[in-house]
């Protein structure tokens, strides 16, 4: 009986957090259209709150911070340039 309470519990602590999750999704959502920041989700602000903490990020540092693959900050990346300011840096190599 007590398995069964706990797994209730546990259902519904996180069908709670998915919905405080979608809510501060559309908040955040919300306030970057108001700034003018429009067709963006929320990654692309986390993305932007690091580089305007940090300055300058390589897209491993953006990667390692925001979670996601280095793949898809670089697609979110390219989305938000040159539109939102931001200013891409290729490193070459040396040889």
């Amino acid at each position: 009986m007590i398995s069964n309470y706990n797994d209730v519990m546990i259902d519904n602590v996180l069908a709670l957090i998915s919905a405080i999750r979608d809510r501060a999704n559309r908040f955040l959502t919300e306030r970057m259209e108001r700034h003018g920041l429009h067709g963006l989700v929320t990654s692309h602000g986390n993305i932007l709150y690091n580089l305007f903490i940090h300055k300058e990020m390589s897209m491993k540092e953006l990667s390692r911070v925001t979670g996601k693959d280095k793949s898809t900050v670089t697609a979110l990346v390219n989305k938000l340039h040159p539109d939102h300011a931001l200013e891409i840096r290729r490193r070459h190599a040396c040889h």
